[in-house]
């Protein structure tokens, strides 16, 4: 095949340069400033991770596998000493606490012709793996400087979304999920950003990385499927482990017909300039979307048209004769669950989530439990709400998330409401200072008190200055008794 005609010729290269590149040079203060704010969303989303039964079984499965105690993992129990593993095996727990709740954020996408649903979550693989580097970095004596943690994360996260913007729609619509197949090559570009690899080596440490890429969209709703972003981490740390201790990989793999890109999606979409590394940086423009409810991010614009009508119009569950939601296949091919039984299926589920919005005013953790799900109110709600895909909200295109809602009630009135294009959280909509206070709270609830909250804030806000990254998990692990 002529050079020219190689589908994604170049992109590794181009990503292993930007990998060697970011240490030696001043990071733009737009970034470091919405890297910071990243890093603040996600450690609080491992804070609230924490409360998941997941937590306990992988601390304790890890722990039964021994190995060198080198990086610390809370105790979901606060008032439990944290527990040391390996590098690897925190990254792994950590980067999967970013994800249990599905409160991480977000990528965003600016390109009309691309399928939302092949947006990804790049900040929790890409922060569980620093948190175990920046560990074990002190460990040995070694810290991990809060300024190159930073620079790290961006590139990470740049790279994570660079690749997952300009993949085909094929990816996605095969059954993938993007967090899993990028997020061990965003993990693995901040890892070796950390530890200093040269440009061949950082290759090296993406060939590696992308045989680790999997995950599908089939785990939705079950506990697994946030393990696709701990796997991403962990699979960045063992990948820069493999390249630093001699083992080799292909050269150039995300290029030519048998790079990543290619064999998962098909060749590059017209039209779309791809591997456009930091030109601009994905963290500021489009930026990316930050979740104000602990559900997939396809259920929130329709949540946020329910909330509006319970406003105006004081709805309450018990006149409420039916809800029909109207919506665009990118909605009804992923949010599967026509009834929630558990709090994972809810979390796909938009009958049980207008339900929180209805009888709660609200969906966060505590909506997102087998006692609210099992209430008789919750359960004869659910089955008088219904969601059935509109071919004509398709005709808009996959770019966006697209929804209408017609609520029935007792009386015979019939509000409407169409879903806002510009969702909270969203890069046209953005979560407040004090919105994003109030997310924290919530999610460090039993865990962090307003001064530990007010701590982590400072920590994280100072970190671009700090001798040593692991000061993250200090506030995480405070000292015992």
């Amino acid at each position: 095949m002529h050079p020219d005609r190689v589908p994604f010729a170049g992109l590794t290269e181009r990503a292993a340069t930007l990998i060697a590149r970011v240490p030696h040079m001043p990071l733009p203060e737009d970034v470091a400033r919405a890297a910071r704010r990243a890093i603040l969303d996600t450690t609080a989303c491992i804070l609230s991770g924490l409360n998941d039964p997941l937590a306990g079984i992988l601390i304790a499965d890890q722990i039964a596998q021994g190995g060198r105690a080198e990086a610390r993992v809370p105790d979901p129990d606060a008032a439990r000493a944290p527990h040391s593993m390996t590098a690897r095996q925190a990254a792994l727990i950590l980067g999967t606490l970013g994800h249990v709740d599905d409160w991480d954020d977000t990528q965003v996408s600016r390109d009309p012709n691309h399928r939302y649903g092949l947006l990804m979550h790049p900040s929790a693989p890409v922060l569980g793996a620093l948190l175990a580097l920046a560990e074990r970095a002190r460990h040995h004596g070694q810290p991990l400087s809060g300024g190159r943690f930073i620079c790290a994360f961006a590139v990470g996260v740049e790279i994570a979304c660079k690749l997952s913007e300009g993949s085909r729609a094929a990816v996605y619509e095969r059954g993938f999920q993007s967090t899993s197949v990028y997020g061990p090559l965003g993990a693995a570009a901040a890892a070796a950003v950390a530890l200093g690899l040269d440009a061949p080596r950082a290759n090296l440490a993406l060939g590696v990385a992308a045989s680790r890429a999997a995950g599908l969209r089939a785990q939705y709703g079950r506990r697994i499927k946030a393990m696709h972003a701990g796997f991403a981490a962990e699979a960045g740390v063992i990948a820069v482990d493999l390249v630093r201790a001699g083992v080799d990989a292909a050269e150039a793999v995300l290029d030519g017909e048998w790079g990543l890109p290619h064999v998962l999606g098909g060749p590059p979409p017209p039209d779309k300039v791809i591997g456009n590394f930091a030109d601009p940086w994905s963290l500021v423009d489009p930026g990316l979307s930050v979740k104000p409810y602990p559900s997939g991010i396809l259920t929130h614009q329709t949540m946020d048209a329910m909330a509006a009508l319970v406003a105006a119009h004081g709805v309450r569950a018990d006149a409420i004769a039916g809800i029909e939601i109207r919506a665009s296949s990118s909605i009804t091919q992923a949010i599967r669950y026509p009834r929630a039984r558990t709090p994972l299926e809810a979390k796909f589920c938009l009958p049980a989530l207008l339900a929180m919005i209805v009888i709660a005013g609200r969906a966060g953790p505590a909506e997102f439990s087998d006692a609210f799900l099992a209430r008789a109110e919750t359960r004869a709600l659910q089955e008088r709400i219904t969601l059935r895909h509109d071919p004509e909200l398709d005709r808009g295109g996959h770019a966006a998330i697209r929804s209408a809602l017609q609520v029935r009630l007792t009386d015979g009135r019939v509000l409407d409401a169409v879903a806002p294009l510009a969702y909270r959280g969203g890069p046209d909509h953005p979560m407040s200072a004090k919105d994003m206070a109030a997310k924290l709270a919530a999610a460090a609830t039993g865990r962090l008190g307003p001064p530990g909250q007010e701590r982590l804030r400072d920590t994280i806000a100072a970190l671009g200055t700090a001798p040593d990254a692991a000061v993250i998990l200090d506030v995480l692990c405070p000292a015992q008794p």
